[in-house]
């Protein structure tokens, strides 16, 4: 068989329809989206940013998360905090200099405050969008400044090897927009995913029993750092531990919370129009794209 490659990645933009484009990518039949042995859904390797896998090797990655790709499919994953890891860009292109790279962007008010409701929802904190304004550590607002990372990323890669589209056009015609990037890969852009209408990874302001429970849960990425940290992770996956966690993080959710709802305010609107405008307009001219909507 071929030496497998890493034929696209997709790089960023965090809450901008990126796991509904992931799906729609793994659905494809000439594509081999990134997965685990067992074959679950893999959307986020984070191969390329994590030093103590990168140095695993190549041949580790590809076992790893493509065992399953036959011959002829497109191998390719999306980590959405690429955009911003110059090491890890470094990385893909030295390995893969012909690599396509799909960035996905988004109306930035809505990114951040889809972004504030995630973090929320986890548990995290601010709980009032507000108080970003006056401390915002985990980049909130910051990464909706698009156009300083996407340039960086174009001093990279070849303008050609790039797509980028804007998540609210997948609002307005998603078949079109899933052509596009069925398109720019050059498998089948008639095909009709499955995930196509499906409402994947919604942010909603979810209330919980216990909410300590979603702070320790979500210590488990801070762990991975560590080795001792890593190890125990697989120990509860392999005993079943992370399994039975998983479940009752589903049952920390409080029933009958869909209809509760959280908008971005009026004011707060306002602010951030004041603060991303600048880089709304230079993104504009780099791109050559018509950002009015957002302005």
């Amino acid at each position: 068989m071929t030496q497998k490659k890493l034929d696209f990645v997709g790089v960023g933009f965090p809450r901008c329809g990126t796991t509904w484009l992931s799906r729609c990518l793994r659905d494809h039949p000439e594509i081999a989206f990134a997965e685990d042995k067992n074959g679950n859904f893999t959307k986020e390797p984070h191969f390329f940013n994590r030093d103590y896998e990168y140095q695993k090797g190549l041949p580790w990655f590809f076992e790893t998360y493509f065992s399953h790709a036959q011959e002829g499919q497109l191998c390719g994953e999306y980590t959405t905090t690429y955009f911003e890891n110059v090491t890890a860009l470094q990385r893909i292109k030295e390995h893969f200099p012909d690599v396509k790279i799909i960035l996905q962007i988004r109306n930035p008010y809505d990114r951040a405050f889809s972004h504030f409701l995630y973090r929320k929802r986890k548990g995290g904190k601010p709980k009032q969008f507000k108080e970003l304004f006056k401390n915002d550590p985990h980049k909130v607002v910051e990464w909706g400044h698009y156009e300083k990372y996407i340039r960086q990323i174009f001093a990279l890669f070849p303008r050609e090897n790039i797509l980028v589209v804007n998540h609210d056009d997948h609002k307005k015609d998603s078949q079109k927009y899933i052509e596009q990037v069925y398109s720019f890969l050059g498998v089948d852009a008639m095909f009709v995913p499955e995930s196509l209408y499906q409402d994947i990874n919604r942010s909603k302001n979810l209330r919980y029993y216990f909410p300590w429970f979603q702070w320790v849960f979500a210590l488990r990425y801070k762990v991975l750092e560590y080795q001792l940290g890593r190890i125990a992770v697989k120990t509860m996956k392999i005993t079943g531990i992370a399994s039975i966690l998983i479940y009752l993080r589903g049952k920390n959710i409080k029933p009958n919370v869909d209809t509760d709802t959280e908008f971005l305010s009026d004011r707060d609107r306002e602010r951030l129009k004041v603060i991303y405008k600048p880089s709304i307009e230079e993104l504009e001219k780099f791109l050559k794209i018509d950002l009015t909507d957002w302005k």
